[in-house]
């Protein structure tokens, strides 16, 4: 690229996807170039080169460049990475062996990902914390050390270990570790016929967790910029998962300032620069910490709830590499006492 000219952002989602159209146009607004590119069409639509060596005057240059279009990108151009939505890679010809196509995908993640891994903290999020965070027993595990409460919870494919939660509380969901890119899976109550089958787990196992009654509240991380909003469903299919009302309401939620504080501590020690989280306010106010998704949607809580998130992202992406969490104003210190050493 020629001196002077925008700073890039990659993209790396669908090129149809809502979030990913969004934020091209903040970035836009913002006087930087976005790039979006789908793994999907990788090798085969755009090109992605490593240099390295020490011997020679050309490859003592290093880094990684990619071309889009014809247009050729350096490592030193790209202000920031978004990993909204990665697509496993087609690689491979349609009619060659599996076998053939497996390894050819399995090549391109691996310069995929060394070039994301490379980025560091340029990329929200970073490679290696986005891979581990959505392990859902690593973060309920994480929570529970940082404080936020969590509700009983049982993941396991032992049926016995499953019945003895069961005899504990009266009224128990279950819901998938991880799920399929095919259909949405809904949590769902435990019901008496379900504890005949519990000998499936032997095939895959299950997350179990007390049933617990409130309201839904999601909230968006940036860096250290907190957007809680409140989702209160009417539909009677959604009482246990808000996904299923097509039109909850969303509403502005504020949240303790010590359920703030643990949530950000929480994204800082799970290496997350964006996180969407999923919690559940009781009667009592206490608040009940289900999950993050390090990828998770926000254009509904912007839109709805009158968050703006977008235009956090687009600016933390557009940060010098290193300064992720530096004092920005209306932003949230974490307490000495909260964070982890």
């Amino acid at each position: 690229m020629t001196p002077g000219a925008p700073r890039v952002v990659v993209i790396i989602a669908p090129p149809d996807d809502a979030h990913a159209l969004c934020m091209a146009r903040r970035l836009e607004d913002r006087g930087a170039r976005p790039l979006v590119v789908d793994t999907a069409g990788f090798p085969g639509s755009w090109m992605l080169t490593f240099r390295g060596g020490s011997h020679d005057e050309l490859d003592r240059r290093g880094g990684f460049s990619l071309v889009v279009n014809d247009e050729p990108v350096d490592d030193v151009d790209v202000a920031g990475v978004w990993n909204r939505r990665p697509v496993a890679s087609a690689a491979g010809p349609d009619a060659a062996a599996p076998h053939v196509r497996e390894f050819c995908r399995l090549e391109s993640r691996a310069l995929l990902h060394g070039w994301l891994q490379s980025l560091g903290s340029r990329v929200m999020n970073p490679l290696g914390a986005d891979i581990a965070s959505a392990w859902k027993p690593y973060q309920l595990r994480a929570a529970s050390q940082l404080g936020l409460d969590v509700p009983i919870t049982v993941i396991s494919n032992r049926p016995d270990d499953v019945r003895e939660l069961v005899s504990r509380k009266r009224q128990v969901v279950f819901k998938v570790l991880a799920g399929t890119s095919r259909e949405m899976t809904e949590t769902r109550k435990l019901e008496a016929h379900h504890l005949d089958e519990l000998y499936r787990l032997a095939q895959a196992p299950v997350i179990f967790q007390e049933l617990v009654d409130g309201l839904d509240v999601r909230v968006t991380i940036v860096d250290d910029a907190v957007f809680p909003v409140e989702i209160e469903s009417t539909h009677p299919g959604a009482r246990l998962d808000w996904r299923l009302d097509g039109a909850p309401a969303i509403r502005p939620h504020r949240l303790p300032n010590v359920v703030r504080e643990r949530l950000v501590a929480f994204c800082r020690h799970l290496g997350l620069r964006y996180a969407a989280m999923d919690l559940r306010r009781t009667v009592s106010g206490q608040y009940l910490f289900f999950e993050v998704n390090p990828a998770g949607q926000f254009l509904f809580a912007e839109i709805e709830g009158g968050q703006p998130i977008s235009d956090a992202v687009a600016g933390a992406l557009l940060q010098p590499p290193g300064s992720a969490r530096s004092a920005v104003p209306g932003r949230l210190r974490v307490p000495r006492h909260l964070e982890l050493r």
